[in-house]
């Protein structure tokens, strides 16, 4: 399994990667060579990489709120369009504040961020869906 947790800033990256260390076991590891990605620590992006037995996570903190979109387009959609879908990522999750938006506002932010390649996107409720449009 490889999946992919994308949230707001590098705190947030930084607090799901200690819990996740802490409590299921996950271990720091270094970046998968073909999925690796650039971030600008300046604009608070981050990336880190973990292994469990043969899994692999990747957790970014996206640099704000504002940010999914363009960080899921400029460095996420082109790793997942040039490999086998079983080469890339088997789950994504978004990690994302409500602040002064609606449910409603935030699951269409979401929806708009990840429509290339999910369309079943259900708030607080895991869906399973094969990316839509894929190629290979």
């Amino acid at each position: 399994m490889r999946a992919l947790i994308l949230c707001e800033g590098k705190t947030d990256a930084i607090l799901i990667s200690y819990l996740l260390c802490k409590v299921s076991g996950w271990k720091p590891a270094k970046a998968d060579k073909k999925m690796s990605i650039s971030v600008s620590e300046k604009n608070n992006e981050s990336a880190y990489w973990y292994s469990r037995n043969d899994d692999r996570l990747l957790i970014c903190g996206v640099g704000g709120k504002d940010n999914f979109t363009s960080f899921f387009s400029d460095k996420i959609y082109d790793i997942i369009r040039s490999y086998p879908q079983s080469e890339t990522f088997d789950r994504v999750v978004m990690i994302h504040d409500k602040d002064d938006n609606t449910i409603k506002d935030v699951v269409s932010n979401i929806k708009n961020c990840l429509q290339p390649i999910a369309q079943n996107i259900i708030n607080n409720e895991y869906k399973i869906s094969r990316y839509a449009g894929y190629l290979n």
